[in-house]
């Protein structure tokens, strides 16, 4: 079954809409502004379970949000190949490394080592090289 992280990013990164930092920057100052406190603090103390787990994502910086799509696309029964096509290879060169760092800060082993363990039927051992190898654009090499 799809969690409701990966299901709305699913239906939102296509666009690319979930994947802007100004987006998040925007909604947790204007919560400020508007005089409600603390938004992460609030959502952490007022919700619970998948709701909470979705906008604790979408309240985290880019990286620390893609990397959690990223484990979440790799977790469990089957793989998100759309999700991870969708991150991996879209990412500019400059944005690899740092969301290596990111993954492996979060979940204390390496983005490659992650894409490696899964088994991706669309792009069995391709995934992995072309998204370390800081191919840029690689969707074209793996459908």
């Amino acid at each position: 079954m799809e969690n409701l992280l990966t299901k709305v990013a699913r239906v939102c990164n296509p666009r690319g809409i979930l994947r802007q930092d100004y987006i998040r920057t925007e909604i947790d100052t204007k919560y400020g502004e508007y005089g409600h406190g603390d938004l992460r603090s609030d959502v952490s103390e007022k919700t619970n379970g998948p709701l909470k787990d979705l906008m604790m994502a979408l309240l985290s910086d880019k990286l620390d949000f893609d990397a959690q799509i990223l484990e979440k696309a790799m977790k469990g029964f089957g793989t998100d190949e759309d999700c991870l096509i969708t991150i991996l290879c879209t990412l500019d060169p400059e944005e690899i490394v740092p969301l290596q760092t990111a993954y492996a800060d979060r979940y204390e082993r390496s983005l490659e080592q992650a894409v490696k363990s899964v088994r991706v039927a669309r792009f069995p051992n391709q995934a992995a090289h072309c998204f370390i190898s800081n191919a840029g654009d690689c969707s074209d090499r793996l459908l």
